[in-house]
């Protein structure tokens, strides 16, 4: 039998005659840039990356290992502790002048709270077991046991505190409790600038005429209690402060108003 011979369609070889110079050329070019420098200096340099990389991981993972497995240093330990003490003290020391500033300035509203207590009395009319009285007064006698005391007159001797005079339930105050601290005590004074409270001694009386108010001071002279009129002095002056401390305070009594004014510097009068 005679062989028989398979045609190709001529479009079909057209296009493998096209595609076999194309391939060989893509092939070509892949090897050129394959055996080109370039492309072996990026494959020689990506592989020593590579390895630079492996041989420092174990040697960081052991260093992470052993700082984890000794700690901190005693440098470290030493300067965290000094800091700490350091933020302490200063806690502290803020703590104690802001406590101490708290006390005195309480303690400074009590006193002027306690020399207007007998003015409110005697303003309201207020009576003694239903009883009005003349006047309700203060005793002002630092370092007597009660520096302060507020009381009705209403005993056998008039414009002095005795001990017919109710006392009951007004109010008492020695400065020496109300600072706590021992080593610094508080202290009520004559304000020593003032010239005309020179010539006056404690006890000073601060007495309010019920109804109207109206002050009348009485207050030691040599060795007697005497009236001090407003014309011969205007106004009481007094300092209150702190020993060993900056605390100081001002307070003055006008003799026209009768009240009790407290100032953080000394006024101009």
């Amino acid at each position: 039998m005679a062989p028989t011979t398979r045609s190709v369609p001529a479009a079909s070889a057209r296009r493998s005659t096209v595609a076999l110079p194309a391939t060989r050329a893509m092939r070509a070019a892949s090897a050129s840039r394959e055996d080109s420098p370039k492309a072996q200096v990026k494959t020689q340099t990506t592989f020593q990356d590579v390895k630079g990389a492996l041989q420092y991981t174990p040697s960081l993972l052991y260093n992470l290992g052993m700082r984890k497995a000794l700690g901190f240093t005693l440098i470290e330990i030493l300067l965290v502790i000094t800091v700490i003490g350091i933020l302490s003290v200063a806690a502290l020391s803020s703590y104690m002048n802001s406590t101490r500033t708290f006390a005195f300035v309480s303690a400074y509203k009590d006193i002027v709270a306690i020399l207007r207590e007998p003015r409110a009395y005697a303003v309201s009319s207020q009576t003694v077991d239903g009883v009005q009285v003349q006047r309700f007064g203060v005793k002002i006698s630092p370092g007597d046991g009660n520096d302060f005391t507020v009381f009705a007159d209403d005993g056998g001797t008039p414009f002095e505190l005795d001990a017919t005079d109710t006392t009951s339930p007004y109010s008492k105050k020695d400065i020496d409790t109300l600072s706590g601290d021992l080593g610094r005590p508080y202290s009520f004074e004559k304000d020593g600038t003032v010239t005309l409270m020179d010539g006056i001694k404690f006890p000073i009386y601060l007495f309010y005429e019920t109804g109207t108010g109206n002050l009348a001071v009485y207050a030691k002279k040599d060795s007697t209690v005497v009236p001090i009129p407003a014309s011969e002095m205007r106004y009481l002056s007094f300092i209150f402060w702190q020993k060993d401390t900056s605390f100081l305070k001002y307070i003055t009594v006008f003799q026209t108003s009768g009240i009790a004014e407290g100032f953080d510097v000394k006024p101009t009068l």
